[in-house]
């Protein structure tokens, strides 16, 4: 089962998987998902890198977030791991407000959330090694996203930011900057 793999995975002992197992189960039951939808989401999380008890914690917001938005659970995994490791938002109640903003992005924008989660992991790392980390971050990406949308479809806007974040840190870009 997937349960057993994340407790492979995260070199779990049996209580420990028992525990991660009960807190999916209750979270499942919480925000109306199939417990296999949100070991999917704790398991995406937990290949990525994410110690599994902390993933274990999140499987509600994920499961709330995808109840609310419906979008895939590994992207919003993904999106997950992103904020908690390239942006350096661990903090529960944090990480929450990072999907709140991405949500309220999405709801009074036309580029859905469901495209965000899909686009956010590249971007995140993107605006990281900017120095740019957090809410702060996260309000960019989703303003960025949302302005390129303006331009066509939700995939030429990632494609259109991702060349953009690129070109601003190639070397003959920077000095043509230093330039005007």
């Amino acid at each position: 089962s997937q349960l057993r793999d994340i407790s492979v995975t995260g070199d779990l002992n049996a209580q420990q998987e028992q525990a991660i197992g009960n807190a999916i189960r209750k979270a499942a039951r919480n925000v109306n998902q199939l417990q296999d939808s949100l070991i999917e989401g704790v398991g995406q999380l937990v290949a990525d890198g994410m110690d599994p008890e902390v993933a274990a914690r999140f499987s509600g917001m994920l499961g709330k977030t995808a109840t609310a938005t419906k979008a895939d659970m590994s992207d919003l995994a993904k999106m997950t791991y992103a904020f908690s490791d390239a942006l350096k938002i661990s903090d529960p109640k944090e990480l929450e407000e990072a999907f709140a903003i991405a949500a309220t992005g999405a709801k009074l924008g036309s580029f859905e959330l469901k495209d965000m989660a899909k686009a956010l992991p590249g971007m995140a790392k993107s605006f990281a090694a900017r120095g740019i980390y957090g809410k702060e971050a996260i309000t960019q990406i989703v303003a960025s996203l949302e302005v390129g949308k303006g331009s066509g479809s939700a995939e030429e806007a990632v494609t259109n930011m991702s060349n953009w974040l690129a070109a601003m840190g190639r070397g003959d870009t920077i000095q043509k900057y230093a330039k005007a």
